[in-house]
């Protein structure tokens, strides 16, 4: 499975100049991942820009977050402790995190900032910030 055709739906019209690389997409194994996806797309408001019975193409903020269900597709297992990390800017960080403790989500203490640690139903760890906290 290709992944070119998702992330560059999800790509800004800016181009890095050439000695610079630019994230523009990251492929997530999930074990769960009708749970991720909801999780995803229900949970945090991701828009989905593509799927099928083995992956969802989510549009990030112009980063694409594909998941992969990792039982239907050789080459992408995972094991314990092999997650990523991200930090997803929310436009109500409050209202967010209200949510997700609404759904059983597994939130860590707000910090000062109001940011808080969320952990998705693969593991994987994310920090929720103010979208008004990045540029």
């Amino acid at each position: 499975m290709s992944t070119r055709a998702y992330w560059g739906r999800c790509r800004s019209d800016e181009t890095a100049p050439a000695s610079r690389a630019r994230l523009s997409g990251l492929t997530m194994p999930c074990g769960s991942f009708a749970a991720t996806r909801r999780f995803y797309q229900e949970l945090l408001g991701l828009t989905v820009n593509g799927s099928g019975r083995t992956h969802c193409a989510l549009d990030a903020g112009g980063l694409a977050l594909l998941l992969v269900d990792a039982s239907k597709v050789s080459g992408f297992s995972r094991g314990a402790g092999q997650g990523i990390f991200l930090e997803l800017a929310v436009g109500d960080l409050a209202g967010t995190r209200a949510a997700l403790a609404a759904a059983g989500a597994r939130l860590g203490p707000p910090r000062a900032d109001g940011s808080v640690t969320v952990q998705d139903p693969e593991g994987n760890l994310l920090t929720l910030v103010a979208a008004s906290r990045r540029p």
